[in-house]
């Protein structure tokens, strides 16, 4: 006779944290989500505000922006775990290329989206949300995700230089992630009382606040491509200007600073 998981049982799964996804009840409680109707109608709705701010953008400069859809992919992750992220990546990309679509229909760039959306499961899915998982998850999506394989699908589609893309976005997805991990933080602190209230995440989660060990490390971060961005200053002047300028928009605008 086939077994089945009873209602307490997957409660009981859904309701634990796990440290690190390296255990099989981890990615069993990963697998139900596919079979949770709840978790599934929640990925629904939040694969289709993932198509509709798909072009949402924050302006920080004249050639420069933030695109927002990354905020939800996240909390989708947080949700939905590695599993069903997976399938969410590839409906929402799909879905995007047909409501919108931009030139030829690319399968590569699906797998990309898929692969994003499965990293940010592996970081706050089931676990205690800290500034630190966000940071993580955020900047593996960008080093990994963003700069990484879209460079090498774009070198593969157009036959072009590595030099042409990849430099570029590293100074880019770089200088960008102290801002997107900040926008993460504002997010989560806003969601996850309600998420937790209702179940969808796991636990009570406590307010997240910035330390200054943190502040020290992106600082130490960003000096370190400060001097990355002072060997290509040739190349990128312009680029690292618009930077400057993104920058100086965005504290502005969020804490006052001019």
């Amino acid at each position: 006779m086939k077994k089945t998981l009873s209602k307490t049982a997957y409660n009981g799964m859904s309701e634990k944290q796990f440290a690190a996804p390296f255990s099989l009840e981890y990615w069993k409680a990963a697998a139900l989500e596919v079979k949770n109707v709840r978790t599934l109608a929640v990925c629904a709705v939040l694969i289709a505000m993932r198509v509709a701010l798909k072009s949402v953008r924050i302006p920080l400069g004249e050639n420069l922006s933030i695109y927002i859809g990354f905020l939800v992919n996240s909390v989708s992750g947080a949700i939905c775990g590695p599993v069903l992220s997976l399938i969410g990546g590839a409906v929402c990309d799909i879905l995007g290329y047909l409501i919108a679509p931009q030139g030829a229909f690319l399968p590569v760039f699906t797998l990309i989206e898929m692969f994003c959306a499965f990293l940010f499961s592996i970081c706050l899915y089931r676990t205690k949300i800290t500034v630190w998982r966000i940071f993580l998850s955020k900047f593996l999506v960008n080093i990994i995700g963003n700069v990484t394989l879209t460079s090498l699908a774009m070198m593969a589609v157009y036959d072009k230089g590595v030099y042409t893309y990849l430099l570029p976005r590293i100074a880019k997805n770089l200088l960008f992630l102290p801002i997107e991990v900040i926008l993460m933080i504002i997010l989560f602190n806003a969601v996850t009382p309600f998420l937790a209230k209702t179940g969808l995440i796991t636990r009570p989660q406590e307010r997240m606040k910035v330390r200054y060990s943190t502040m020290a490390i992106v600082l130490a971060l960003l000096v370190l491509f400060s001097v990355f961005a002072y060997i290509y200053r040739a190349n990128f002047k312009i680029l690292f200007e618009d930077l400057y300028e993104a920058y100086k928009t965005f504290f502005k605008g969020v804490f006052g600073i001019s």
